[in-house]
């Protein structure tokens, strides 16, 4: 329970932080359209394989990435 009351506090001090992670989840609208239609032109999986794929990837992976990011910036400034 403190650890979940530590992050929350963590958002109240940095808006930009949860700024950040909305911008990485809305941009996976653009790259799920990108990606579809690069993806349907090639022909790789069938279309409801690809859209179900594409509908989790799109924003898991760069949410994933985004906050390994966030948590190594915060891990160093704690260390310095």
């Amino acid at each position: 329970m403190p650890r979940i009351a530590a992050c929350l506090t963590l958002h109240v001090r940095d808006p930009g932080l949860f700024a950040g992670k909305g911008c990485v989840v809305t941009f996976a609208f653009v790259t799920f359209r990108l990606l579809d239609q690069v993806l349907g032109d090639w022909h790789v999986m069938t279309d409801d394989e690809r859209a179900s794929t594409l509908a989790w990837s799109c924003w898991a992976i760069p949410l994933l990435v985004t906050e390994v990011v966030i948590q190594s910036r915060s891990l160093l400034k704690a260390k310095a």
